[in-house]
């Protein structure tokens, strides 16, 4: 495999870890976006599936949980 492929898939990889909630839609965008490639969704579909990511149906987030919700459970239960 070419050098440059690995790296710029190294990269895609490590943008695409930074949120869990990405749609084919948006994947084929920032491939555009970032390395000036063109790419159906059905390709988008392959490359994922290839770095081991896999679909999932998004579940609705509680809009009033706080970000340290878990770290606050933890600690509740803690002090059981």
């Amino acid at each position: 495999m070419n050098k440059a492929l690995q790296i710029e898939d190294l990269e895609l990889i490590d943008l695409l870890k930074e949120r869990d909630d990405w749609t084919t839609n948006e994947v084929r965008d920032l491939i555009k976006e970032r390395f000036d490639v063109s790419y159906t969704l059905k390709q988008v579909r392959v490359i994922l599936r290839s770095f081991g990511f896999r679909y999932g149906k998004p579940y609705p987030h509680e809009h009033r949980r706080p970000k340290n919700a878990e770290d606050i459970l933890k600690k509740g239960w803690m002090n059981r």
